[in-house]
């Protein structure tokens, strides 16, 4: 994919995300992602690894929505070099946090390995 394709297609994932509910900006910075950072240690604080593992599956198909959004914004924002770095960081955090809040799926491993 071009760097043209992969910034297109980074708009439609956070425009969707949008429409979701979730918001997520347009141009991360790391403002951004320290405010995340909090919000996430906030949810994880004090969980263990077990408690970590035991969380509930996640059967909400919005958050479902979200999560698989989330976890191709982050692959493409990998692929799209130093131009991605904070649109990377801040979709793994994100996941972190939704998958604490509403439970587990497919992307959650990606998400806690990343964190």
């Amino acid at each position: 994919a071009t760097q043209g394709e992969i910034r297109c297609a980074m708009e439609l994932g956070i425009s969707i995300l949008k429409k979701l509910g979730v918001a997520f900006p347009s141009k991360p910075n790391a403002f951004h992602i320290r405010l995340e950072m909090r919000r996430t240690q906030r949810v994880i604080r004090g969980r263990g690894s077990a408690e970590l593992l035991n969380l509930p599956l996640m059967v909400d198909t919005c958050k479902l929505a979200v999560m698989k959004l989330l976890s191709t914004i982050s692959l493409h924002s990998f692929m799209w070099g130093d131009k991605g770095r904070a649109f990377f960081f801040l979709s793994l955090l994100k996941m972190v946090r939704f998958s604490c809040e509403y439970g587990l799926c497919t992307h959650s491993p990606q998400a806690f390995v990343g964190y």
